[in-house]
């Protein structure tokens, strides 16, 4: 029962999730919500560009391992 329970949870949180990039992605291409590095120029303030693109280079990095940690803790939940 609590292995059913883990997996319709997980297929609810990863729908739940993929709905949120689906309408952040929608966001980007209508024009609603821009990056950080569309504001800056690369020539006029480099200094400001390079950090913009070091933080955002930081979350995405870290957001792609958070992702795989938690489909590994879903392989160990289902399989081990």
């Amino acid at each position: 029962m609590r292995i059913i329970l883990f997996l319709l949870f997980s297929i609810l949180w990863f729908w739940w999730v993929y709905g949120l990039t689906l309408a952040l992605a929608s966001a980007f291409k209508t024009g609603i919500a821009t990056t950080p590095m569309a504001k800056y120029s690369r020539q006029n303030q480099p200094m400001k560009f390079a950090l913009t693109v070091l933080v955002q280079a930081i979350f995405w990095v870290g957001l792609v391992f958070w992702w795989l940690n938690g489909l590994w803790n879903f392989v160990i939940k289902v399989f081990g």
